[in-house]
This record gives C-alpha cells, sequence and structure tokens, in this order.
C-alpha cells in the first residue's frame, strides 16, 4: 500500500471521529520524550495541523520530562517516581543562585510592583477576616523549627479595566477577601471580576455564603473559579442574581476590555 492510499485509509477511519469533535476544544499533552527526535516532532505537528483544519481546537500542553532530569542531574539531585509521577522535593535547589545564575529575573514584591502600566501585582495581605482561617497542616520551616504558615509572600495580579480590576489569584490562602479588600485599599479601585483557585473548597457552606456576601457588596460583577475553589462554591455563586460566573480550565482564556 502506497503512503498516499495509506493517509486515505487513515483519514477515513478518523471519519467518525472528526464529526464528533469537529468544534470542540482537544488538550494534546505532547510529551518531553516526543519532543527528542526530528521526525516525531514533525509527524506531531503534522497531525495537530490536520486536526485544526478539520475543524478541532487544539491547546497544546507540553511536556520536558528529560529536560527536567537532566537539570536535576546536574543539580546532585536523583530523579523520583512515585506511581509513575515525579516526585521532586522542595529542596530541588532553585533558588536565587540558580535563578541569576542561569539568567532567570527574579523580582521580590513585598507590597505592591507595577511591572507595566494597568497592571499590579499586590502582596502583604493582612488578615482582615477572622473566619478566613489556614489549616494547620500548612507549616514552614525556620531556623527555630516547623512554624504555622501565614502566607505572608502570597500575591496576586490585579489588571485594570473600566469596569474596575480584574484580580487573578493563585490558591488565596491568606483568604480570598482578605486579598480582595487589600487590592482594592493599595489601589484605590474597585472589582469587577475575580478568577482563579478561591481556596473555598474546604470551607463550609456559612463561610461561602459569606464570601459571595462580601464579593457583591463590593459590586463585583464575574466569578471565575477553578481548583481549589470547590463544586459548593460554583452551585453558591450560580445561585446569586447578578452574578455571571464559570468554571475556569486548563486552556480557557479571558479577555478584558483594555483600560487602566
Amino acid at each position: 500500500m502506497s503512503s498516499h492510499e495509506q493517509q486515505a485509509q487513515t483519514l477515513v477511519e478518523a471519519l467518525p471521529y472528526i464529526q464528533k469533535f469537529t468544534g470542540k476544544t482537544l488538550v494534546v499533552k505532547y510529551g518531553g520524550s516526543a519532543m527528542l527526535s526530528d521526525d516525531l516532532r514533525r509527524a506531531v505537528m503534522s497531525d495537530i495541523v490536520l486536526l485544526s483544519l478539520v475543524g478541532i481546537r487544539v491547546v497544546v500542553v507540553h511536556g520536558g520530562g528529560p529536560e527536567i532530569s537532566a537539570m536535576l542531574k546536574r543539580l546532585g539531585h536523583e530523579s523520583r517516581f512515585v506511581d509513575g509521577l515525579r516526585y521532586t522535593d522542595l529542596s530541588a535547589g532553585f533558588g536565587p543562585e540558580f535563578l541569576e545564575r542561569h539568567g532567570v529575573e527574579r523580582r521580590v514584591v513585598d507590597g505592591l510592583a507595577q511591572p507595566f502600566p494597568g497592571l499590579w501585582l499586590v502582596g502583604g495581605c493582612p488578615r482582615r477576616h477572622s473566619f478566613e482561617s489556614i489549616p494547620d497542616r500548612f507549616v514552614r520551616l525556620t531556623a527555630q523549627g516547623f512554624v504555622p504558615d501565614d502566607f505572608c509572600d502570597e500575591i496576586c495580579m490585579a489588571v485594570g479595566t473600566p469596569q474596575g480590576l480584574a484580580i487573578f489569584v493563585g490558591c488565596s490562602h491568606p483568604g480570598i477577601l482578605n486579598m480582595v479588600e487589600h487590592v482594592c485599599a493599595v489601589l484605590d479601585r474597585p472589582v469587577m471580576g475575580v478568577f482563579g483557585g478561591t481556596h473555598l473548597m474546604e470551607a463550609d457552606g456559612e463561610r461561602i455564603e459569606a464570601t459571595i456576601d462580601a464579593f457583591q457588596a463590593r459590586g463585583l460583577q464575574v466569578l471565575g473559579l477553578s481548583h481549589c475553589s470547590g463544586r459548593e462554591a460554583e452551585r453558591c455563586a450560580g445561585r446569586r442574581e447578578g452574578l455571571r460566573h464559570c468554571h475556569l480550565s486548563v486552556g480557557d482564556s479571558i479577555f478584558l476590555e483594555a483600560g487602566c
């Protein structure tokens, strides 16, 4: 069978799946081991282009396993895998000296930084709400041993829009209300939307309701929840009038109206 005949047969076999997934978004995990061969790279990219041509939106999430293993080896750390997943402890050596040696810019945000017009990084969020507690399992190592972690070094990003601030958070360990109220106070601007992990997965219904009450009292219009927010927070947001909400996953895009 010629290569053209083989390609035609492959397309015929794939036709039912093309019809099923046309217009859908597929996430493709492109593993690091598949990047080692030029022929394999070309084959993968050709398939991704073909998927795009038949109307399937493709989000490529790249790997880098071999590069990570090689870097850890140079640092004197042995790669470990547990149940097929890479295990890397916090002593892997990616400290300030490592970043400087490899030309990675490092900036400590202690309070407020503005890397670009209309965009701010905010840290140092004080504890404003006692009900936003941090679980006891979160600790950090000091010279005196392990102590409770207050996550005073956690930062978030705020983007200015004509409707107010769009605040992007990671896991909101200091408390999502603590963070949002601090950002609004520091920048003296209202909040339009909050996006990311709100760390409400372990919260009870009363705390979740109180959190969304406080959001809406501040004029929050949009709430995009992900990972550590939890399903109950999403259900609660869905019951609120005047609040647009969505679940954010890998590959999702957020488009904001320009403004500062």
